[in-house]
């Protein structure tokens, strides 16, 4: 990269015109992921302990929310990830049609 293109990627982070963000996005997707799965594997042992003794229907109770906290959780992480990915190609796309059209070439 010549010391025009770092100035001039300089420049549109400077300005907000180049986006950081898409790609930390997939990182905290996997990050979301595994926090979602240390919260689920830690319900049973929660729920069953959580009057101070061992309760074994508390333990069920704990398996079931780790169950669901799985599933819909990782559904709601997903959507809520790929909504703010959605809104960065549409600023993408937008950045694209305020650039200028090169001229078009004699045939």
């Amino acid at each position: 990269m010549d010391k025009g293109q770092a100035i001039n990627k300089a420049k549109a982070f400077f300005t907000f015109d180049l986006m950081v963000l898409p790609w930390l996005i997939k990182i905290f997707f996997v990050l979301g992921l595994v926090v979602l799965l240390l919260v689920a594997l830690a319900y049973p042992f929660l729920m069953a302990f959580a009057g101070g003794q061992f309760q074994f229907g508390g333990c069920l109770v704990g398996i079931l929310a780790s169950l669901l906290t799985l599933v819909f959780g990782s559904i709601a992480w997903r959507l809520y990830c790929e909504v703010l990915i959605v809104l960065f190609k549409i600023h993408e796309g937008i950045q694209s049609l305020r650039k200028p059209d090169p001229p078009a070439q004699p045939q």
